[in-house]
Protein backbone atom coordinates (compact mmCIF):
# COMPACT_ATOMS: atom_id res chain seq x y z
CA UNK A 1 0.00 0.00 0.00
CA UNK A 2 2.87 2.42 0.51
CA UNK A 3 4.01 3.16 -2.98
CA UNK A 4 0.06 3.10 -4.41
CA UNK A 5 -0.72 5.50 -1.79
CA UNK A 6 -0.99 8.69 -3.80
CA UNK A 7 -2.31 6.63 -7.00
CA UNK A 8 -6.05 7.65 -6.32
CA UNK A 9 -5.58 11.34 -5.27
CA UNK A 10 -3.17 11.45 -8.43
CA UNK A 11 -6.02 10.15 -10.75
CA UNK A 12 -8.71 12.06 -9.07
CA UNK A 13 -6.23 15.17 -9.60
CA UNK A 14 -5.60 14.44 -13.26
CA UNK A 15 -9.14 14.20 -14.32
CA UNK A 16 -9.91 17.29 -12.64
CA UNK A 17 -7.89 19.47 -14.78
CA UNK A 18 -9.04 17.43 -17.96
CA UNK A 19 -12.25 18.21 -16.95
CA UNK A 20 -11.81 21.68 -15.86
CA UNK A 21 -8.74 22.89 -17.50
CA UNK A 22 -9.95 21.69 -20.79
CA UNK A 23 -11.60 23.72 -22.74
CA UNK A 24 -9.74 26.18 -25.75
CA UNK A 25 -8.71 29.54 -25.54
CA UNK A 26 -6.05 28.77 -22.54
CA UNK A 27 -2.49 30.98 -21.80
CA UNK A 28 -0.19 28.38 -23.41
CA UNK A 29 2.63 26.91 -22.19
CA UNK A 30 6.20 25.86 -23.10
CA UNK A 31 4.59 22.47 -24.04
CA UNK A 32 2.20 23.85 -26.69
CA UNK A 33 4.91 25.11 -28.09
CA UNK A 34 7.65 26.20 -30.21
CA UNK A 35 6.24 29.44 -30.86
CA UNK A 36 7.57 32.10 -33.72
CA UNK A 37 9.29 34.56 -31.78
CA UNK A 38 8.03 37.91 -31.78
CA UNK A 39 9.82 40.73 -31.00
CA UNK A 40 9.39 44.88 -30.81
CA UNK A 41 12.29 47.31 -31.70
CA UNK A 42 13.15 49.04 -28.56
CA UNK A 43 14.16 52.96 -29.76
CA UNK A 44 12.82 54.59 -27.23
CA UNK A 45 9.95 55.97 -29.07
CA UNK A 46 6.95 54.81 -26.93
CA UNK A 47 9.09 54.81 -23.89
CA UNK A 48 10.64 58.20 -23.24
CA UNK A 49 8.37 60.66 -21.87
CA UNK A 50 6.39 58.76 -20.73
CA UNK A 51 7.64 57.54 -16.79
CA UNK A 52 6.76 59.46 -13.93
CA UNK A 53 9.28 59.57 -11.16
CA UNK A 54 7.55 60.13 -7.90
CA UNK A 55 8.69 61.91 -4.95
CA UNK A 56 9.35 60.31 -1.50
CA UNK A 57 6.33 61.46 0.09
CA UNK A 58 4.08 60.02 -2.52
CA UNK A 59 1.96 58.09 -0.39
CA UNK A 60 2.12 55.10 -2.74
CA UNK A 61 6.06 54.96 -2.12
CA UNK A 62 6.08 55.85 1.58
CA UNK A 63 7.72 53.06 3.91
CA UNK A 64 4.78 52.15 6.01
CA UNK A 65 6.80 50.27 8.70
CA UNK A 66 9.01 51.23 11.32
CA UNK A 67 12.26 50.29 11.78
CA UNK A 68 13.61 46.94 11.00
CA UNK A 69 10.60 44.98 10.21
CA UNK A 70 9.74 43.56 6.83
CA UNK A 71 8.42 45.52 4.05
CA UNK A 72 8.01 41.77 2.34
CA UNK A 73 7.53 38.43 2.81
CA UNK A 74 8.24 35.31 0.95
CA UNK A 75 7.29 31.91 1.56
CA UNK A 76 8.17 29.39 -0.99
CA UNK A 77 8.51 25.34 -0.67
CA UNK A 78 11.71 23.85 -0.43
CA UNK A 79 12.92 20.39 -1.50
CA UNK A 80 10.37 18.35 0.46
CA UNK A 81 6.54 19.21 0.61
CA UNK A 82 7.17 19.30 5.07
CA UNK A 83 10.13 22.39 4.30
CA UNK A 84 9.86 26.14 3.19
CA UNK A 85 12.19 29.14 2.50
CA UNK A 86 11.07 31.98 4.27
CA UNK A 87 12.92 35.18 3.27
CA UNK A 88 11.85 38.84 3.42
CA UNK A 89 12.76 42.14 2.56
CA UNK A 90 13.37 45.33 5.18
CA UNK A 91 13.86 48.28 2.53
CA UNK A 92 16.70 49.82 4.87
CA UNK A 93 20.50 49.63 4.99
CA UNK A 94 21.75 47.50 7.77
CA UNK A 95 25.50 46.56 7.91
CA UNK A 96 26.63 44.49 10.75
CA UNK A 97 29.78 45.33 13.43
CA UNK A 98 31.56 42.18 11.48
CA UNK A 99 31.67 43.28 8.17
CA UNK A 100 35.36 42.58 6.71
CA UNK A 101 35.60 45.46 3.67
CA UNK A 102 37.63 44.52 0.65
CA UNK A 103 40.85 46.91 0.90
Amino acid sequence: MGKWRWALPLAVAIVASVVVGGGTGGIPTMLDGPFVLVTSPLDGAGFHGRAVDLPDSDPRVRRRVRCFEPEQISISLFATPDSVWISWVTGSLFLSNFVDHFR
